[in-house]
């Protein structure tokens, strides 16, 4: 299976596929190719491929917002991110066809009145939702509403989406109902008759990065239903379907059902940072979706600007002889604060340069710096350790499995209540092996492995060894 991230590109008030031409009955939150508008078509996807995803393919993506309201009333967008698998099931006798081109789903219901059964009874995947607490727990439910019940403190919530896998006719684009043209494939099993032509099954997940002190009674859908209204609509932006078709052909799973990161293929599909997201304002709505007392809805007030979401980072630097301080402002929206961090590092003249070592994000897609990056060995930065728990070492006391594609590898950002936070290179190194572990590689990280063991440091740049 193929894995990408992608961030962010904007929210507004518009949905290509249920209401082209017009305003949407309520704010969505985009990914991947930066061309949005009221109406979208194929061309116009494949010829703007700036996308904010980690693939190399002009595919949108979008869900509902998701709003907290604050202590005086007002309505906040919640910024997320999203994880995005391409599936197919091996040895089961089914030819793999691939995306049609345009191809366009609608999956789920925002008119949805009363809660999906768990688990499903009538074939489909409806959305569901996992709540991750501070403590490491990984809750799975159909709602919100229920983590709210139960009292539950998360950290981050994930919202995930599975597209269906058999299309009606190999090249079937669309339906009325932006559904009826292609069915699930029962897991384990092969498409029914009536839908026979087998392709990529799409899972996305929508992660949001939250406060532990946040009331999740307060968390709205901008549907203005509770959660079981979350849906995702995709129009299909891959300009080489051979590409595609040889990637889900050699990127296969693997015996530990890890991800296939190895094949010949994937350098060519994915990249390491998504491009600059840029569009054009004048295609959507000139309203206002963030920071609003009511949840946006009615009849569009024209078109112009709308609140961007994506992390801009603007970085200046001064040099002397001896002193290099580096400001980075990075803006990502008014859905999150503001944050300035300075940096000194000091330097010599001559050939004695400072001394580089990686540090990765702690989520792995998730944080405005991007997913890797160089940091001067004196510089302060957040600490999760790792350990192969293969061998027969104790994993207990709060080391963590978090990820796949490591599955003997098991992760910890605090010790009885402590984090390791604002150490230096050499420090985080002293203290993971004080733990009885090591500093994380950088693929350990990126692949997940340290995402959600605590500390709010997901969205924070952590230290690694290659």
């Amino acid at each position: 299976r193929l894995r990408f991230e992608c961030n962010q590109v904007a929210h507004a008030r518009v949905d290509p596929v249920v209401n082209p031409g017009t305003c949407a009955t309520h704010v969505h939150s985009f990914f991947g190719n930066a061309h949005i508008a009221n109406r979208i078509e194929y061309s116009e996807l494949a010829e703007n491929i700036v996308t904010s995803c980690t693939a190399q393919q002009g595919s949108l993506y979008w869900v509902p917002s998701l709003y907290y309201r604050d202590d005086n009333g007002r309505y906040q967008v919640a910024f997320g991110s999203v994880v995005i698998y391409y599936e197919f099931p091996e040895n089961n006798g089914e030819t793999l066809y691939p995306i049609p081109v345009g191809h366009r789903q609608l999956v789920g219901d925002p008119n949805r009145q009363v809660e999906y059964p768990s688990p499903p009874d009538s074939g489909d995947f409806w959305p569901f939702f996992t709540c991750y607490t501070e403590d490491g727990d990984e809750i799975v439910a159909t709602s919100i509403e229920k983590f709210a019940a139960d009292g539950r403190s998360c950290t981050t919530i994930e919202a995930t989406v599975i597209y269906r896998d058999c299309l009606e006719t190999v090249d079937a684009v669309d339906s009325d109902d932006h559904k009826a043209h292609v069915r699930y494939a029962p897991i384990g099993g092969t498409c029914p008759d009536t839908h026979k032509f087998r392709i990529p099954r799409i899972r996305m997940e929508v992660s949001y990065e939250l406060s532990a002190q946040y009331d999740l009674s307060r968390l709205k859908l901008s549907t203005g239903g509770d959660s079981w209204t979350m849906h995702a609509d995709y129009i299909a932006g891959w300009t080489d379907e051979k590409k595609l078709m040889d990637a889900m052909n050699t990127c296969r799973l693997t015996e530990s059902n890890d991800i296939n990161s190895g094949c010949s293929i994937r350098s060519e599909v994915i990249q390491e940072q998504p491009s600059t997201t840029e569009y054009d304002p004048s295609l959507l709505p000139n309203e206002p979706v963030t920071d609003v007392i009511e949840l946006p809805s009615g009849a569009c007030d024209g078109y112009g600007t709308v609140t961007t979401v994506g992390p801009t980072t603007t970085t200046s630097t001064s040099t002397t002889t001896t002193t290099t301080t580096t400001i980075a402002t990075t803006t990502t929206s008014t859905t999150t604060p503001t944050t300035t961090t300075t940096t000194t590092t000091t330097t010599t003249d001559g050939d004695d340069e400072p001394e580089m070592r990686w540090v990765a994000c702690g989520s792995g897609y998730n944080c405005n710096e991007g997913f890797l990056n160089e940091a001067f060995v004196f510089d302060p930065h957040e600490v999760r350790c790792c350990k192969d728990c293969s061998v027969e070492v104790d994993c207990s006391s709060g080391w963590m499995q978090k990820c796949d594609f490591f599955p003997n590898i098991f992760a910890i950002s605090r010790i009885e209540g402590d984090c390791f936070s604002n150490k230096n290179f050499y420090d985080a190194v002293t203290y993971c092996s004080s733990v009885g572990g090591r500093l994380c590689t950088q693929d350990e990280v990126i692949e997940g492995c340290t995402k959600g063991t605590g500390c709010g440091h997901d969205r924070d740049m952590v230290w690694v060894c290659m």
